[in-house]
């Protein structure tokens, strides 16, 4: 049997191995989301899969109907209004190009300068 991890800067493999475990942790999280919110914090050393698990939850999402937004922490977010508002522009840029519909007092707050 051939070797199926194939390093590739979060291409997905043909089979994810060992990260069952990561994976029904995340969809029990999903269905207990409402009334139990919860953080997550995948984290690890480069080539470790942390990109590919994240597009595994992305499509668990897509197949339960969640919405998820992708954001990349870097130095000039790390700001807590600073990180908020990216993170809330890009809800509303997603939900406006899934939806077809503009959110315009929604987006007025969000999109203001200060």
């Amino acid at each position: 049997m051939d070797n199926p991890f194939r390093p590739g800067n979060g291409i997905m493999p043909p089979y994810l191995a060992g990260r069952e475990e990561e994976i029904l942790w995340f969809e029990n999280s999903l269905k207990s989301a409402l009334s139990l919110p919860q953080n997550l914090v995948l984290s690890g050393i480069r080539g470790t899969g942390k990109t590919v698990l994240l597009r595994k939850f992305e499509n668990i999402c897509t197949q339960k109907r969640w919405l998820f937004v992708r954001r990349e922490f870097n130095n000039k977010l790390n700001q807590e209004g600073e990180f908020l508002n990216a993170l809330l522009t890009d809800i509303v840029t997603k939900i406006r190009g899934k939806y077809r519909f503009t959110l315009p007092l929604f987006e007025r707050f969000l999109l203001r300068k200060e």
